[in-house]
């Protein structure tokens, strides 16, 4: 059995900055959550015109300028509508993948930093983006005695309903369907795909939801995740 409360391995995570004196502005301008304050860290979504999910990520606003921590499956289409929505404004997206390795930890330490804001501790980024969860951004390769964290972080997303990319969150669907409903800010500026979220949650009418439970409780279609008799499932609503 792994230890979660040992940092381990997101090998398949990329780093992206979006630097300049209208970084801040320009993020919040295409992400369905507002970008925090500098020194916060918060989850947010792209999305297009129709909801459908762009890239889900986590923005850390640091002075001018915001760093994204994000699987790399989003990566190459976040950064082709970024240098399309520019629109000529002085702004550098800037892959950083190369120079930094991100991890995770479960059940972090008192060191930790408070829930949504990040810290400098030695080399490392930490953000704290979960009662129970930090990432953390650090320069160079991923050491080689990191583990993957395989089947004790599907068992730790059943037991919290924390949507992953790649399993609940996918490409095809809205953030309302996947879990990802804590993240589209209620009260913030105009974004792209917000008229279609907008709609969903006034009319109560999502299509999809992320339901957890037992596994026996849904259509085996339907599951994303399950470990231990636990399953999350992306189920379409009865109320159309």
């Amino acid at each position: 059995m792994i230890d979660m409360s040992v940092a381990f391995a997101r090998r398949d995570y990329n780093v992206v900055m979006v630097v300049g004196d209208n970084a801040s502005a320009f993020i919040d301008g295409l992400s369905t959550n507002a970008v925090p304050d500098d020194g916060g860290v918060d989850r947010t979504c792209f999305t297009d015109r129709t909801a459908r999910i762009l890239a889900t990520a986590f923005a850390l606003r640091m002075g001018n300028g915001v760093v994204l921590a994000l699987h790399r499956m989003w990566t190459p289409r976040l950064m082709e509508h970024f240098v399309e929505r520019r629109l000529g404004q002085s702004l550098e997206f800037r892959d950083l993948s190369r120079l930094n390795h991100v991890t995770m930890q479960v059940q972090p330490g008192p060191g930790a930093p408070p829930l949504g804001s990040w810290q400098a501790q030695g080399p490392s980024t930490v953000a704290r983006i979960h009662d129970e969860l930090v990432l953390s951004i650090t320069p160079g390769p991923m050491p080689e005695h990191l583990i993957d964290p395989g089947l004790e972080w599907t068992r730790w997303r059943v037991r919290h309903r924390w949507p992953e990319d790649g399993a609940e969150v996918t490409s095809d669907r809205h953030p309302l369907a996947c879990g990802l409903e804590s993240f589209v800010h209620s009260n913030k500026g105009c974004y792209i795909g917000q008229e279609v979220l907008t709609r969903m949650r006034s009319r109560g009418r999502s299509g999809w939801s992320l339901h957890q439970g037992p596994t026996t409780a849904f259509a085996p279609d339907d599951i994303t995740s399950e470990a231990d008799g636990l399953a999350l499932a992306v189920v379409r609503s009865t109320a159309q």
